[in-house]
């Protein structure tokens, strides 16, 4: 069995958490609709991480998964529904491996608020264990991306085709 010189060295494991939040020009329930039933919508084919993915999938139940789907039985739990107050709180548990630069444990905690007639997204995501400055720098970023460039107008272009909708 192979040694690994990194093993057990002092400061490699770190608690941190990133925080991002939107605003979202689109109710509450249709921000959730998009967060819990539309995600392999609006989830950018870039966020991927196995060659082959056909969507990202979230089960919007306690225990549910966050995955993807690469068919044929084929794919990578990202995350389990940890928590769950349907339109309001989403709270997911999950594990970034070596491949992804962890190991590490990942809490995200995902609120929608109402704001007027829009809505304020907050994520927070607790991270514990191996987690360098680039990494943590590229998660944020990547929340930020997902909210700002795939659930918010996904959301506000589904609000707005509803209101216009013919009565």
């Amino acid at each position: 069995m192979a040694s690994n010189p990194k093993a057990g060295r002092r400061g490699t494991a770190v608690f941190l958490v990133l925080s991002v939040e939107v605003r979202v020009a689109a109710p509450r329930a249709r921000v959730w609709r998009s967060l819990a039933r539309d995600l392999a919508k609006w989830w950018p084919r870039g966020f991927h991480s196995l060659p082959g993915t056909r969507r990202m999938v979230l089960e919007p139940r306690l225990g549910g998964r966050m995955y993807e789907d690469a068919g044929r039985g084929d794919g990578l739990l990202w995350y389990t529904v940890a928590g769950i107050l349907a339109g309001r709180r989403l709270v997911l548990a999950g594990d970034i491996s070596a491949d992804f630069g962890g190991p590490a444990r990942s809490l995200v905690t995902i609120d929608l608020e109402d704001d007027g007639e829009g809505t304020r997204v907050r994520l927070a995501d607790s991270l514990c264990g191996r987690v360098d400055r680039a990494n943590a720098r590229a998660i944020r970023n990547g929340w930020e991306t997902l909210l700002a460039q795939g659930l918010r107008p996904h959301a506000e272009a589904a609000a707005g085709r509803r209101r216009r909708a013919p009565r």
